[in-house]
């Protein structure tokens, strides 16, 4: 989410060059994680929290599609979308222990120019 967010930021600024980069990548980071949780167990797959995740990458990689020339018809949306993917997200971690949220001191997120 932080990426998607730091792409929408720099679209809204006009910086088309970063936003389309970091929306590539965070598509692509979207996508693996909703990949991996489609992997998991069918027993798993009507837990709330496993239900709220799939939300949360499903309106992130759709935050970071509105960025890109291929989905320009969308775009402008990626505010909205961000925000259910926080409400989603919100959800989750009332499901989830705290350390699922952590992000390592080792890993970097892209912040604002």
């Amino acid at each position: 989410m932080a990426m998607t967010t730091t792409a929408v930021d720099a679209d809204e600024r006009g910086d088309l060059a970063r936003a389309q980069g970091l929306a590539t990548q965070a598509r692509s980071v979207s996508e693996l994680a909703h990949s991996l949780l489609d992997g998991m167990p069918d027993e798993k797959k009507t837990d709330a929290a496993w239900q709220a995740l799939q939300l949360v990458y499903l309106g992130t990689g759709q935050a970071a599609n509105s960025l890109l020339p291929a989905y320009a018809s969308t775009h402008g949306i990626g505010r909205a979308q961000l925000a259910e993917a926080k409400t989603s997200m919100d959800k989750a971690r009332t499901a989830l222990p705290a350390m699922c949220f952590d992000i390592p001191a080792d890993v970097e997120t892209p912040g604002p120019t």
